[in-house]
């Protein structure tokens, strides 16, 4: 007579589905992290910065650019239009002529600008605009193997 017993293994093969969520939730807070350093490196010279923070939405994080310099953050990030300036609380505007901006559109880098003396004073200007720098289109782009590989490594876990 011939009996068949199954082997039952102690621990489940495939993980529960706890680890799985566990896994997912420690690979995204990993890559918000990572993403948030990203755009912590675009402005790394700058004086005045936004704060990054990651939201959680189930399994998902956003990264937003919060308090009061976030709005200056989102105009070189996605440019601006060509728009006049006039003085608000005093009666000129003075800035210098020679300015060297410290981002680039194309690079993720923040370098050191370059501002001459003040040599300059109107009452009131009209800027051409200024090109969008497309920090959060060129980190989403990068982000996308970044976040697989986390994935990939903490679903591994699970697995092993």
């Amino acid at each position: 007579m011939t009996r068949i017993e199954p082997i039952i293994p102690k621990r489940n093969p495939f993980g529960t589905k706890a680890e799985y969520e566990r896994a997912i939730n420690t690979a995204m807070d990993e890559a918000a992290e990572d993403i948030k350093m990203q755009f912590d490196a675009t402005q790394s010279t700058w004086k005045h910065q936004a704060q990054f923070r990651a939201n959680k939405r189930g399994f998902a994080r956003e990264i937003r650019a919060v308090g009061q310099n976030a709005k200056i953050y989102g105009y070189v990030d996605q440019g601006t239009s060509a728009h006049v300036i006039v003085p608000k609380n005093v009666r000129m505007l003075a800035f210098s002529s020679r300015h060297r901006a410290k981002t680039r559109p194309g690079s993720a880098a923040s370098g050191p600008g370059a501002r001459g003396p003040v040599d300059t004073f109107r009452k009131r200007v009209m800027h051409p605009g200024s090109k969008a720098r497309g920090f959060s289109v060129r980190i989403a782009r990068k982000s996308k193997s970044l976040i697989s590989a986390y994935l990939a490594r903490h679903l591994r876990k699970v697995h092993s």
